[in-house]
């Protein structure tokens, strides 16, 4: 695929972040801000996240950089915040799944969610070396102490 065609999309894509970037940030301003609710802030914040990765990947692509590891460990890391501001957004929800409610609306939320996110970026920068073992211990790590958590929210 050429590299015009590329770009189009990328830039299509940033356009469309953007807007829905804006169009949250108005919402919360003229009804979440006065009610005190700030799960459009965080769903915004994880918009914002992935407009950066959407313009990293423009730069990358204009620069013509060769690094893999550069293009894929900031990517990475975008990506991750993403996921990790969606999470944050979780509790501000209204209609949340009846078996998960009582963990999502704990005070232990933070650091479910927090924890593991702090293990994932671990191997970002060992990511040129792909060892797929130390991948699975830290997703295990990760996934232990998440149940802990778990178990400590729910008794």
């Amino acid at each position: 695929m050429n590299v015009e065609t590329i770009l189009f999309y990328e830039w299509c894509q940033f356009a469309a972040c953007l807007f829905s970037l804006i169009a949250l940030l108005a919402i919360w301003w003229h009804i979440g801000k006065k009610q005190n609710e700030f799960g459009q802030v965080w769903l915004a914040l994880s918009i914002l996240c992935w407009s950066f990765s959407i313009l990293a990947e423009v730069y990358f692509t204009l620069s013509n950089i060769q690094s893999n590891f550069l293009v894929e460990g900031f990517g990475s890391v975008l990506i991750l915040l993403n996921s990790l501001f969606r999470l944050l957004a979780l509790p501000w929800f209204r209609c949340l799944p009846k078996p998960i409610v009582h963990i999502i609306k704990s005070p232990y939320w933070l650091y479910i969610i927090g924890i593991p996110f702090l293990f994932s970026l671990l191997p970002i920068p060992n990511k040129k070396s792909n060892h797929f073992s130390d991948w699975i211990f830290l997703v295990g790590v990760a996934g232990l102490t998440s149940l802990i958590l778990l178990e400590v929210v729910t008794n």
